[in-house]
């Protein structure tokens, strides 16, 4: 009963689980299905994570990657490297787009990066490491050239960049197939 003596009735039952029954929300709440808002409900979080999680992780691989080293040379005792930074920039800005849109893949309140695809980011991060893999090769026959008992390999961080690619490239064609499906 209400204050004015009436008998008050419950609002009708939604029609399935999760949905609101028609008419104001029971608590006042304007468009919002949640009490105590009022705006609008953010987009629901997507049902399958992972092609943000694989760009989001190898993004972070190709950023670690970038730093250490791409070609070792061991002479003598004495060890040196060459970082992937030392030859651009290009794999850690590509690496940092690719953490952003795992980002904002995996966080609905982030502003989407619709012109940016885990395809377009592994195929441009493809392009360089075949780039460096010529470089590093170029590099590796001028040191056994010049110092012919001198160990020079192809470095860690470079096959760590070469691992991130392929996740990233895994998230786009995940990415692409759920797209296709809908």
């Amino acid at each position: 009963m209400d204050e004015e003596g009436r008998e008050s009735t419950p609002p009708p039952l939604p029609d399935r689980p999760g949905s609101m029954p028609p008419g104001p929300a029971p608590w006042g709440g304007g468009l919002s299905e949640r009490p105590g808002t009022t705006g609008p409900t953010p987009a629901p979080i997507p049902a399958d994570r992972t092609p943000g999680l694989l760009t989001l992780v190898g993004g972070v691989l190709v950023v670690l990657g970038s730093f250490l080293p791409y070609l070792t040379v061991s002479v003598s005792g004495a060890r040196t490297s060459v970082s992937g930074t030392s030859a651009g920039i290009g794999v850690l800005i590509l690496g940092g787009f690719a953490i952003v849109k795992g980002l904002s893949s995996l966080n609905t309140r982030m502003m989407p990066i619709r012109f940016a695809t885990p395809l377009l980011t592994a195929g441009l991060l493809a392009v360089v490491l075949v780039i460096r893999w010529n470089d590093i090769h170029d590099a590796i026959r001028a040191v056994h050239a010049q110092l012919p008992l001198a160990d020079a390999n192809v470095g860690i961080g470079y096959w760590i960049d070469v691992v991130g690619t392929v996740l990233i490239l895994m998230a786009g064609l995940l990415d692409l197939a759920a797209r296709r499906r809908i």
